[in-house]
């Protein structure tokens, strides 16, 4: 076979295979992608700052490279499959800007601030959490991670409730997919070290449903732009406080608060079940044509 006719074969081969499969074999070829990164991302500034990796890592600014490197990759295989494997579009993916999805966005980032912010103080007056005096001023360190914040909830909607779900959409039925793709989201978090306290699985469920809602609101309107702006408003408001290092979670209630994610507590699962019945009255779709599938 000539190296020319190797793209047409393997794009066959890839395209005879059940959607869940196919995201399998992304998955497989990202990961190694990501570890290749990682070593050449090590070895890189390591070498030019002249220090231990673990001295490097603890360098929010150096090591955030690392994390956008990752969701370069992330992004730019999922696109590629997306749209040159899949032969998928931007409408199919939920992520076209039609009218009025850019108010159902300025809905959810509003929902989703009020909603963590509503958690929070709960919490604060509850003696759930406490608050200490800000590490660092928030200017210039930590308000441009507000801008940063909507940057990082489209880009995981579009990964989560875009690529990954509608790919899984295209095998399974709507509650299956929403399923699976909020398990990868949640497992995808959780693989913080600081969350993984007592009890580590009441983070993961809890993201888990963060997930299943998000998923199901994109199901529901046709697209994950109401999504985005949910995730955007909490994000805005987490991020922040995460960076000022001003929230103090006591261990004895991390089933509670959830520690390091404030959605993976029972409280922040009792806030996403009230957000998932207040989405019926406050959201409906732009027109019945919009419905996934």
């Amino acid at each position: 076979m000539s190296q020319s006719a190797w793209g047409p074969a393997l794009r066959a081969h890839y395209q005879q295979q059940t959607p869940p499969r196919r995201l399998a074999v992304w998955f497989a070829g990202t990961a190694l992608a990501i570890v290749a990164w990682g070593l050449c991302w090590a070895g890189f500034v390591t070498t030019i700052l002249n220090a231990p990796l673990a001295a490097v890592a603890a360098t929010p600014h150096v090591a955030g490279t690392y994390v956008v490197g990752c969701y370069v990759l992330l992004l730019g295989s999922a696109a590629w499959t997306w749209f040159r494997l899949e032969r998928g579009n931007w409408d199919e993916l939920g992520a076209s800007l039609k009218p009025g999805r850019a108010r159902q966005a300025g809905v959810g980032l509003l929902v989703g601030l009020l909603s963590l912010a509503g958690l929070l103080g709960i919490e604060l007056q509850a003696g759930l959490l406490s608050l200490t005096a800000p590490s660092q001023p928030l200017w210039p360190g930590v308000l441009p991670w507000v801008g940063l914040a909507c940057l990082f909830a489209a880009s995981e909607e579009c990964l989560f409730r875009g690529f990954i779900y509608r790919m899984l959409r295209r095998g399974m039925g709507a509650w299956g997919s929403a399923t699976v793709s909020a398990a990868l989201y949640a497992v995808a978090h959780v693989l913080k070290a600081d969350v993984l306290s007592a009890p580590p699985w009441l983070p993961l469920l809890g993201l888990a449903l963060a997930g299943l809602f998000l998923a199901r609101l994109t199901e529901r309107l046709g697209h994950f732009w109401g999504a985005a702006g949910i995730h955007a408003g909490w994000l805005a408001l987490f991020i922040p406080l995460d960076q000022l290092r001003c929230l103090v979670a006591p261990s004895e209630y991390v089933g509670l608060t959830g520690g390091g994610y404030p959605l993976g507590g029972a409280l922040g699962m009792a806030c996403v079940l009230a957000l998932w019945w207040g989405s019926h009255h406050w959201w409906t779709p732009n027109a019945p044509g919009e419905k996934v599938g």
